[in-house]
């Protein structure tokens, strides 16, 4: 059963593991059997930390914009830090605040529940698509797995797992502990499914967009959309929604459309040594094979960044499409509630409603970073630490960097509005849209 562009899966997976990789709190990471770093290495893995950023990492500038800091000036100073950090923890400290200062929340040192849980997806990757070897190099390195007490017993049982026969009960395990998952995160951020104005609005509130969720939300919201396929407008509020897997929201477009929905991306690479073996796995193709830079002057988009033409050394173009798979027959308006909390995967979904005329959103700026896929995995020499580094800048149809633009809305509602004494402004808001009809 085809459901969307086969180009688009490789989009779409990467931003389903984006955001399994934000789902764990930064909380502190197992020490190995003792604190042996010595001044002299955690200096090293600072120094090789901050080379890989500044050979491999899109936002360099575009940071420096946002936050206001020249963060590359600061090594000198976490060096000294790092050296006097009293043990392995307090060094791990110092790793997570200097990576803070950057901004960006997909840039962070890695947890040892997302290193255990996110080992077992890429060695599961890896061995059906053969698409995540580098990342498993780095997080199958020595050290990493002294670092991560359990992680190697993590990645046997993963190993053991797929040589199980389907049935077995291993597998029935982890089943079932995923089904509780999904239970868990449903339970603490709910679907609400309404009618507004005597039926004539369908409201959907759908606050996460996690793969563990998905199936068992879809189950409530393709039924409810079925029976409310002759409303006027329908009213999907995704205000707060930090992401999880595109085909959720894809499964929603496809059954709300009669026509196919196209969108354009970009990604941008700057051309790094580490960079270059994730960049050819991801693609499927040589790092030479991606458009020179240069190339992308051609495209005549407006708002690039002042850096594009600087920083980085290739790009590639994605002219993704939403086919419609078995629609409804919806024909009414259908409305986006949007705000700063949207990111990752949602950001995806606002991105695309606005750019393919899908939907009309409603709300304020988007939270951003929503176009590509996810970054690697870079394992420190010394300790074993691992931390997240991105290695592309996702543009959008205009030449917007969309983790510095984001998304802006079609109709701004002020923040200080967001929730009025009368209801909700934005919802409010849709409803006077409404009366135009």
């Amino acid at each position: 059963m085809k459901r969307v562009k086969p180009g688009m899966k490789r989009w779409m997976l990467g931003l389903g593991i984006v955001q399994l990789l934000l789902m764990t709190n930064s909380e502190h990471i197992a020490q190995a059997e003792k604190d042996s770093l010595t001044a002299d290495q955690k200096v090293e893995d600072v120094a090789y930390l901050y080379k890989l950023m500044k050979e491999n990492y899109p936002y360099i500038q575009l940071s420096e914009r946002i936050t206001g800091l020249d963060w590359f000036s600061r090594q000198n100073y976490y060096e000294q830090r790092a050296a006097a950090s009293e043990d392995d923890e307090a060094f791990l400290n110092i790793l997570e605040q200097l990576l803070g200062r950057l901004g960006n929340g997909h840039a962070a040192m890695v947890s040892k529940e997302e290193y255990a849980s996110t080992l077992r997806l890429f060695l599961q990757l890896q061995d059906e698509r053969g698409t995540h070897g580098p990342w498993v190099d780095q997080l199958e390195q020595p050290q990493v797995v002294k670092r991560y007490q359990g992680a190697q017993s993590a990645s046997e049982v993963e190993r053991k797992k797929a040589e199980e026969p389907a049935n077995s009960e291993t597998s029935e395990k982890y089943r079932i502990a995923s089904e509780l998952l999904g239970r868990q995160l449903r339970a603490r951020n709910p679907l609400k499914l309404e009618t507004l104005e005597d039926g004539r609005i369908a409201y959907l509130k759908i606050p996460s967009l996690q793969n563990e969720r998905k199936e068992a939300d879809l189950k409530q919201i393709l039924p409810f959309l079925e029976e409310r396929k002759d409303a006027d407008a329908l009213i999907f509020d995704i205000r707060g929604n930090g992401g999880g897997d595109s085909d959720y929201w894809f499964r929603i477009v496809q059954r709300l459309t009669d026509q196919p929905r196209s969108w354009t991306t970009y990604q941008l690479f700057r051309g790094g040594e580490f960079a270059k073996p994730f960049i050819e796995s991801k693609m499927g193709i040589s790092y030479a094979q991606l458009l020179p830079i240069d190339a992308l002057r051609d495209e005549h988009l407006p708002s690039l960044p002042p850096e594009t033409f600087t920083d980085f050394d290739r790009y590639s173009k994605n002219e993704a499409q939403i086919t419609p798979y078995e629609p409804i027959g919806f024909d009414g308006r259908i409305y986006l509630l949007v705000d700063a909390g949207v990111f990752s995967s949602a950001e995806a979904w606002a991105n695309f409603a606005k750019e393919s005329d899908w939907a009309t959103l409603v709300g304020e700026r988007t939270g951003g970073d929503g176009i590509g896929w996810e970054g690697a995995y870079a394992a420190l020499p010394n300790s074993g630490y691992v931390f997240r580094i991105e290695l592309m800048m996702g543009i959008d149809a205009t030449g917007a960097s969309n983790f510095e633009v984001r998304t802006l809305p079609d109709i701004e509602v002020d923040y200080a509005r967001r929730f009025a004494e009368n209801g909700d402004a934005c919802v409010l808001t849709v409803l006077e849209e409404e009366k135009k009809y």
